[in-house]
């Protein structure tokens, strides 16, 4: 993407004075894709008993069904230092910057209005028992970009009511939750609804003939006992669920799982199984059922050697929808990754030494029988770590390989990168 080169600067510091933490930020970029002219941004995010102020462009911590992105604007937080009892947010800012081409123009990319967008939330308990709030609103301003768009592009808003909770039933066992609905309109200019019922939302949002009220949530019941750490956990994300406040999130699914954990004596092992299926509409023309499972193994040897191996694997099947699979086309893959990863640590007086390998091997293979194994892909990766701390001048060094070799059905590629590093 660079033409022909590209440059970028990025600075970090942080000042404390009498107990208040003001880390401040510089970023400078001259390839930035969507304008002509380099990107600035100046944050701050100062702190003092528990308060925290952000200006600039910052991000605050949400539910993951409502908001994650971060804000151009300013924001107020209030945990009370320990932690346990109320705490609060609320931020103001610019989602989106509003982009604006010239229609006309062939290569010309998509515009994008201007998006803004508040939230609040509040919450009260400890790490044990505790509920929190959430509101999150957003929307698209149509005078950000010119009117020759309004009719290629919807300007859309949103809604968020979210909450999110633990409950410690017993000693060995909690209960957590976290569920949020949301009102989206894909289209502002579309007519409003006129029902007695829906006017008592004015002020607050309005609701379209474009607008939908969707669900998403997850619940989870943890068991700890002297020798075994057991979960067991459901979530359902319900079709065209859809919060402008995330970058990205798949919805029109729902999942189950079960992980556990043990310990004998200063071995420890862990393991998963879950399994998703799409299609919850039924209006999909297949269903898709994926199958995640793995296994993982640690083991220290005295106090400076760590072992520890893991294994993942995916199944991936098509099922029939508002159509009929069929076999020459089913999805049926299957893909199984090992890793081993050793590591060494040392210190003295003036030195600490880290050094670390790493091995994977993985395989994707189509199982359909119709297929020849021209999608099926293994892959070696090897890798080697070492750090070096210099304590009397508090800096870091590192140097850092990795191999990878990856063959297909008629290619291979192989790559070898090095890096050197030094921080302080």
């Amino acid at each position: 993407y660079a033409s022909p080169l590209s440059t970028s600067a990025y600075a970090n510091l942080n000042i404390s004075v009498y107990g208040i933490s003001m880390p401040f930020s510089f970023y400078y970029s001259s390839d930035n894709l969507s304008f002509s002219h380099p990107q600035f941004s100046f944050n701050v995010s100062p702190t003092y008993k528990g308060w925290t102020l952000h200006l600039g462009r910052r991000s605050m911590a949400f539910s993951n069904y409502i908001y994650n992105i971060p804000f151009n604007g300013i924001g107020l937080e209030y945990t009370k230092p320990g932690g346990g009892g109320l705490r609060f947010g609320a931020f103001y800012g610019v989602l989106r910057n509003a982009v604006n081409y010239d229609p006309e123009e062939v290569s010309s990319a998509t515009a994008a209005y201007r998006r803004t967008g508040w939230g609040l939330k509040v919450g009260y308990g400890s790490s044990k028992n505790f509920i929190d709030l959430y509101l999150f609103r957003a929307q698209d301003h149509r005078s950000s970009i010119d009117e020759v768009w309004y009719d290629k592009i919807n300007a859309q808003e949103n809604v968020v009511l979210g909450m999110r909770g633990r409950w410690q039933i017993i000693k060995q066992m909690a209960l957590s939750a976290n569920v949020a609905a949301s009102v989206f309109s894909n289209d502002i200019s579309a007519p409003m609804v006129d029902n007695e019922k829906v006017k008592e939302l004015d002020g607050i949002f309005d609701v379209r003939y474009s607008s939908l009220l969707r669900w998403a949530g997850d619940v989870s019941l943890t068991t700890n006992l002297n020798f075994l750490s057991f979960a067991l956990n459901y979530k359902l994300v319900q079709p065209d669920y859809t919060t402008l406040g995330v970058s990205y999130m798949s919805n029109n699914y729902h999942s189950m799982g079960v992980s556990a954990n043990t310990r004998i004596s200063k071995l420890i092992l862990g393991g998963n199984f879950s399994l998703q299926s799409d299609n919850l509409s039924n209006e999909q023309l297949y269903t898709t059922k994926g199958f995640v499972y793995g296994a993982n193994a640690s083991l220290p040897v005295g106090s400076k050697i760590n072992l520890s191996a893991s294994y993942n694997g995916y199944l991936q099947r098509q099922y029939d929808g508002a159509s009929v699979v069929n076999d020459t086309t089913r999805i049926n893959r299957l893909m199984n990754s090992f890793t081993f990863t050793p590591s060494y640590n040392t210190s003295t007086t003036n030195f600490n030494h880290g050094v670390s390998l790493s091995a994977n091997y993985s395989e994707n293979k189509d199982l359909n029988k119709f297929n020849e194994g021209k999608s099926d892909v293994t892959t070696v990766a090897i890798g080697a770590n070492y750090s070096m701390t210099v304590i009397p001048i508090e800096t870091n060094f590192g140097f850092n390989y990795s191999h990878q070799n990856s063959d297909g059905y008629d290619s291979k590629y192989v790559t070898n990168v090095y890096s050197l590093s030094a921080s302080k």
